[in-house]
């Protein structure tokens, strides 16, 4: 089981492909750094500890309640 090395980094399950696919992953992810990574319990599944860089989370944090009052409207 996973724990949690630095206080700034959030534990995640990735699939292989998104791990190994930089362009494909979202635009918070695509600068992240993994910390460790360990194999999950599905066959393509793997535990990820991550760090995203703040400003990154800042702007993905933005976009997702922009779309969300969009969607409101």
């Amino acid at each position: 089981m996973m724990k949690k090395l630095l206080d700034n980094s959030v534990i995640e399950i990735w699939s292989g492909r998104y791990i190994n696919n930089l362009s494909g992953r979202s635009l918070v992810d695509r600068r992240a750094k993994i910390i460790q990574i360990e194999p999950g319990s599905s066959d393509n599944g793997y535990i990820v500890e991550i760090v995203r860089e703040e400003e990154d989370a800042k702007k993905d944090e933005f976009i997702k309640k922009r779309l969300n009052i969009l969607k409101e409207e």
